[in-house]
């Protein structure tokens, strides 16, 4: 029985390349079903009938191996019957398992191609928030530039010298979607360096992290527009000096990044003002970067005493290890 079944399979395991050939030549859909269907059905009777009389000429051939199987060519002929009958069924179970696997690596490929397409689009959809926000800034620094200019031209210069160097940092810096923190706070600081000279010396800046927050993963120019709206509702609004705080640690599993003033506080007028690009553009980049694993909250800095604290939360993730210690001017 052993040389009995080895022969039958080693012969269908022959043959079966050329059954996984046909199947994709002549593939059955749901479209078209009919016509291939009776292809393979006749094909199935075709390989049965020829795998089979190569099997019994090979065990009538070899004694050995037929010796107490069947003693007659009657007995052969009804063994051949039996293989016949169960070489159809083989035939269709090499056809229905190659479909099965083909259609099989087909979905797995149009699942691939699908989940590329969303992160080429969530990639453009950042990059569009991203671009949108480099202009606003830009045209924001400049209309503060202009007014400098009429009430002191040497500020005026040195605001430009401070821009340009900001620019320049912009353009040479990654263009990556994602960043160290400490790149971030690169970014930030000079901003405010630019807005100090603006307010002559009158606003403060505090920039403080953990040592191992520098090397976590931010969004590119998320702090931006969150310092950018502390300095023109906040800042802009005192009579006196004024102080912005930037602060992050690690909360578990969170990065959690701070941004304070001591301005008026969020009234409600600036509530509608943050849904402009600024915040409103924070909130939609945290969204398809980190689904619900993000927040951004605006609240008073304290309750009845003014000012404002912006608080950001996304996931803590290392992107390589950086130096340690703190900025502070």
């Amino acid at each position: 029985m052993f040389f009995w079944h080895t022969t039958k399979f080693c012969i269908w395991a022959a043959v079966s390349p050329a059954i996984i050939a046909l199947s994709r030549r002549h593939p059955i859909d749901q479209a078209a079903w009919i016509r291939p269907a009776t292809v393979h059905f006749f094909t199935a009777l075709l390989f049965s009938l020829g795998v089979t009389t190569l099997f019994i000429a090979c065990l009538w051939i070899l004694p050995p191996l037929h010796r107490g199987l069947f003693g007659s060519l009657a007995d052969a002929i009804q063994n051949g019957c039996v293989a016949f009958s169960w070489g159809v069924l083989i035939y269709w179970a090499i056809l229905l398992a190659t479909i099965a696997l083909d259609n099989y690596r087909r979905y797995r490929s149009e699942q691939l191609r699908g989940l590329h397409l969303q992160a080429l689009l969530a990639e453009a959809q950042l990059r569009t928030l991203r671009m949108q926000l480099q202009p606003h800034f830009l045209f924001n620094t400049l209309h503060s530039l202009s007014d400098l200019v009429l009430e002191d031209g040497q500020a005026a210069v040195k605001m430009i010298t401070k821009l340009g160097d900001f620019l320049r940092l912009t353009i040479e810096g990654p263009g990556d979607q994602i960043i160290s923190l400490r790149q971030e706070l690169e970014f930030a600081r000079s901003y405010l360096e630019i807005e100090r000279v603006r307010f002559h010396d009158r606003l403060k800046i505090l920039i403080t992290a953990e040592p191992e927050t520098y090397a976590a993963q931010v969004p590119n120019f998320v702090l931006q527009p969150i310092v950018e709206n502390a300095v023109r509702h906040g800042i802009s609004m005192l009579i006196g000096a004024g102080r912005i705080t930037i602060s992050a640690k690690r909360s578990d599993s969170q990065l959690q990044i701070t941004v304070e003033d001591d301005g008026p506080g969020p009234s409600s007028r600036r509530r509608v003002q943050n849904r402009g690009v600024g915040l409103s553009n924070v909130r939609a980049r945290l969204r398809q970067l980190y689904g619900v694993e993000q927040s951004l909250e605006l609240m008073p800095l304290k309750e009845g005493k003014g000012g404002t604290v912006v608080s950001l939360n996304i996931p803590f993730i290392v992107s390589k290890p950086m130096g340690s210690g703190f900025a502070q001017m």
